[in-house]
């Protein structure tokens, strides 16, 4: 009886040694435990200083851009990330959640531009967080508009520029992206609308179109003409803080079919 325990017990022993692997190279990949992010909190992309993703105003097609300095926190730098429906992440900055990161015309090209739109629920509109396993806390922005194949980049900055806007390519750059806490949202809405964003520049008398109708209405505005009902939001044509004749004559020119550069 003795000599069969034996006999079975060695037979365990070499079947069970047949079966367990080497845990040193027989893996293709060391196996990490499932990362997920967080349906919805404020965020600043990438949070390692010296740098920032920032944008310069609201508006629609604005430029969204890396900057290589980082002075504090402002408006222009902190953003929600909010799960939606269907599982995907839209990036919403402070000032407008009526806003939304975007590749620019929901391309799926290699060099498209990263812009501030209107949030439609687009493609180019919807993001997905691949997690660095290798690098703690950092993440690609990858986008559904191609086929999560590209994703946000930071170009080289072969200029010395401040600021360098963001592309999309099939090389995303890993970005550390940094929880912040809760911000406010500075703009109000109104029958789901926001009520300072997507205004189309030069339309003075919110019709929808920019027509000598508003030329004339700025004009009275400057000759500081009383009772006048015009939107001011819309009538700052460079962007300078200033409401004067440089507008004035900038909206001329639109009219007359110039083309101009009024997105900064």
């Amino acid at each position: 009886m003795k000599k069969l325990f034996t006999c079975m017990l060695s037979l365990v022993m070499l079947l069970t040694s047949a079966v367990i692997l080497p845990t040193s190279a027989s893996y293709p990949f060391k196996p990490h435990p499932e990362v997920n992010f967080p349906d919805y909190c404020w965020i600043q992309i990438p949070a390692q200083f010296p740098s920032i993703v920032d944008y310069d105003m609201l508006g629609e097609g604005n430029l969204i851009y890396h900057k290589s300095y980082y002075d504090g926190i402002d408006i222009g730098e902190a953003w929600y990330i909010q799960r939606e429906s269907n599982g995907y992440f839209s990036i919403r900055p402070q000032s407008c959640m009526d806003a939304a990161m975007s590749v620019e015309n929901d391309s799926s090209s290699n060099g498209a531009k990263i812009v501030i739109k209107k949030y439609t629920a687009s493609s180019g509109q919807q993001w997905k967080m691949e997690y660095s396993y290798d690098n703690g806390g950092y993440y690609r922005i990858l986008s559904r508009c191609s086929f999560f194949e590209k994703g946000i980049t930071i170009p080289s900055d072969d200029t010395n520029d401040t600021k360098i806007a963001l592309v999309q390519t099939d090389s995303p750059n890993y970005l550390h992206i940094s929880s912040i806490p809760d911000a406010e949202h500075t703009h109000f809405f109104k029958n789901g609308e926001c009520t300072e964003c997507f205004k189309l520049l030069g339309d003075l008398n919110d019709d929808n179109a920019v027509t000598t109708a508003d030329s004339t209405l700025l004009a009275r505005y400057l000759a500081k003409w009383d009772g006048l009902l015009l939107n001011l939001s819309v009538a700052d044509m460079n962007h300078d803080g200033i409401i004067d004749t440089k507008d004035k004559i900038l909206l001329d020119r639109l009219l007359a079919g110039w083309e101009l550069d009024l997105d900064s």
